[in-house]
């Protein structure tokens, strides 16, 4: 029986959380922090700390040495959920102060030689304040709960540069049962699931992937849905599973995509698409018009930026994307790693997503739906603080996307259709073989003579990963999400065979979320005249943070420019230290335009050579304040501030 160790942990001493990223210009060494700035411990972090305590007590008792390896899994061990093996979030602020300034204080660091502070190694370390307590939760086998509190318990440090007196806490613990759920559940043919990220959520987007970046998906798959039922039910119920197995992995039973949905319209009926193709507007973003059904496509007009994720709300469609952020690891699959350092996206926690599970024979409804309504662990990295999700399960007549959108319930339905992918679809010709939309393939699925008049599409390469063959499948080529189709019929088609096919989707993999598909209203669609973009999903995004990001793009911008003009780190360290003075004098430029006046004017043609390129950079920036990455962009120290991080960020890449 699994419980949940709530977990307290009080700064001692200032201590840095190291995130592996840097300022220019400013901080060397940067703090992990959350999607609003406030300073977090990672879960992959805090494992590794835990891990490292369990095998010192392990090595200080008479304890199997292997029972650390039985509780942590072996580093990249794969397999399904064990109860014995241990699940983490990571350790956020108890109570947030009002401000992020009120968590960090900067210190100063460099290397002595002889006594002597060596020249070129001052460092700048962001600090988070002692004082300051994080919580999380542990969940873990009641058997090892009383080995775990203890290993916590002797875990003194955490976090960089321990050494020198950071990093000094202390951890308390209380244990919780967990609740069980017992409820008796009816034969349903559509089941509507919501999952809540109570921590960040990583989907591995495989085809954005590479070795040194992960990428996340921006929705919940439907095969992870799929693979936390089965993995429930091996379980709970495992000869049920035995003898449902097939029919439960069928395309009789299928599992949707789960979208985000906005805060405002959480308690409303209001229902989730994925943005649909075939809109265009000008390039200011005005005049949007949905070609694909006039046919006027005009070369002044570009394709309508949508986001991800939309809805209709009379002539308007409102729009939004998933809340993602990043996190800086280090590789340590094996004693062998040279820790490579990559990048981790991932789903921001306190998103609520929303997802239907269709099925073919009601009598499987009851054991799917008891797999809901509890605390589950879904996507990548389920040991290392990521993924915990609560997630709800309610009986419903039809996913509310067809109610609202689809023409399968308009009073009459006409020869003229638009069929819109909900999830990336392939269909299979004759021989079983993927292949493009097909107006014979399409005659057979409506039960008239079809034609394929105009479609807005793009397509792109899928695959999956098998766990039990350690291998990925061959890619198949789909239509995205979004395309749509616009269609003639010779005569209208049944509004049976319309649900129907919304129902059950079409093409293959359709028990994994693909092939789901949706006739959308002409009338719904050539109204849509208007858009505007829904923002408050990222409200969770504190305004500084925001102006950092844009801040720490433009700098790598600026800086590549500066880098391609050639000129010598001396140059740029001796307008640095100008623009550095002026800024200690409140803005006073007075010196920089001297300085000015002394290189372009008064020395010789070859010095005026040499600085005329910085300083035309340089009046380029001052130039443009409107362009500069700061709330404040008619402030001089505001501008000359940013020009030190772009000039320090050069030469430190010694770009």
């Amino acid at each position: 029986m699994k419980i949940q160790i709530k977990i307290q942990m009080e700064l001692l001493s200032d201590t840095i959380f190291g995130s592996g990223f840097s300022t220019p210009g400013g901080e060397d060494i940067g703090v992990s922090t959350d999607e609003q700035g406030f300073p977090y411990l990672k879960g992959s972090t805090f494992k590794g700390l835990l891990r490292e305590s369990a095998e010192n007590l392990v090595a200080w008792t008479d304890m199997d040495i292997s029972y650390p390896s039985r509780l942590f899994g072996e580093e990249g061990w794969d397999s399904e959920l064990d109860d014995h093996r241990i699940q983490l979030t990571a350790l956020s602020l108890a109570e947030k102060p009002e401000t992020v300034e009120d968590c960090f204080d900067t210190r100063a660091f460099t290397q002595l030689e002889q006594g002597i502070a060596k020249e070129g190694t001052l460092h700048l370390a962001s600090c988070i304040r002692k004082g300051l307590k994080f919580e999380g939760e542990l969940y873990c086998h009641e058997e090892d709960a009383a080995f775990l509190e203890e290993a916590l318990k002797a875990i003194h440090y955490v976090g960089t540069m321990r050494h020198r007196g950071f990093g000094s806490v202390q951890f308390s613990t209380r244990t919780i049962p967990l609740e069980t759920v017992s409820s008796s559940y009816g034969e349903h043919t559509c089941l509507r699931y919501r999952v809540v990220t109570q921590a960040p959520v990583l989907m591995t987007d495989m085809e954005h992937s590479n070795e040194n970046t992960v990428q996340t998906k921006d929705y919940l798959s439907g095969s992870a849905i799929r693979g936390m039922v089965i993995s429930h039910l091996a379980k709970k119920a495992p000869q049920w599973l035995l003898e449902n197995k097939i029919a439960l992995l069928s395309d009789q039973v299928r599992f949707s995509d789960a979208y985000p949905i906005p805060e405002a319209y959480q308690t409303t009926d209001i229902s989730v698409i994925p943005s649909p193709m075939g809109f265009y507007e000008n390039t200011d973003g005005s005049g949007l018009e949905f070609v694909l059904g006039t046919g006027n496509f005009s070369p002044s007009k570009k394709r309508a930026k949508l986001g991800s994720f939309c809805c209709f709300r009379d002539n308007k469609i409102e729009y939004w994307d998933a809340a993602t952020d990043n996190a800086m690891r280090i590789s340590l699959m094996n004693e062998k790693s040279d820790g490579t350092i990559f990048q981790t996206e991932y789903l921001c926690q306190g998103q609520v997503f929303e997802g239907y599970i269709t099925l073919d024979i009601p009598a499987l409804s009851p054991y799917i739906e008891e797999c809901f309504e509890q605390t589950v662990w879904l996507g990548a990295d389920r040991y290392q603080g990521y993924g915990k999700c609560k997630i709800t399960c309610q009986p419903t007549a039809l996913p509310s996307h067809i109610s609202q959108y689809s023409i399968s319930h308009a009073d009459s339905i006409g020869t003229e259709l638009y069929m819109m992918l909900l999830s990336p679809t392939s269909l299979t010709d004759e021989t079983g073989a993927p292949c493009a939309f097909d107006d014979s393939i399409l005659s057979r699925l409506l039960e008239t003579d079809v034609t394929i008049v105009r479609s807005e599409t793009s397509v792109a390469q899928y695959q999956s990963y098998n766990r039990t063959w350690g291998c990925f499948s061959p890619g198949v080529t789909m239509y995205e999400r979004g395309s749509i189709f616009k269609l003639h019929c010779s005569t209208p088609p049944k509004r049976e065979a319309l649900l129907t096919l919304q129902q059950n989707g079409i093409g293959i993999r359709r028990a994994e979320g693909f092939g789901q598909i949706l006739f959308l209203s002409q009338s719904a669609l050539e109204q849509l005249t208007e858009k505007e973009r829904y923002t408050t999903i990222h409200e969770a995004l504190s305004e500084e943070v925001i102006w950092r990001r844009k801040r720490l793009k433009w700098i790598r911008e600026k800086s590549e420019i500066l880098g391609k003009l050639n000129i010598s780190p001396n140059k740029i360290g001796t307008l640095q230290t100008i623009c550095e003075k002026a800024i200690a004098n409140h803005g006073d430029m007075t010196e920089y335009y001297a300085f000015l006046q002394k290189n372009t004017e008064e020395k010789g043609v070859a010095a005026i050579r040499e600085y005329k390129p910085l300083i035309t950079f340089v009046t380029s920036i001052l130039e443009q304040p409107e362009l500069l990455p700061t709330a404040n962009p008619d402030s001089p120290t505001e501008q000359l501030k940013l020009l030190c991080m772009v000039f320090n960020h050069n030469r430190k890449k010694g770009v």
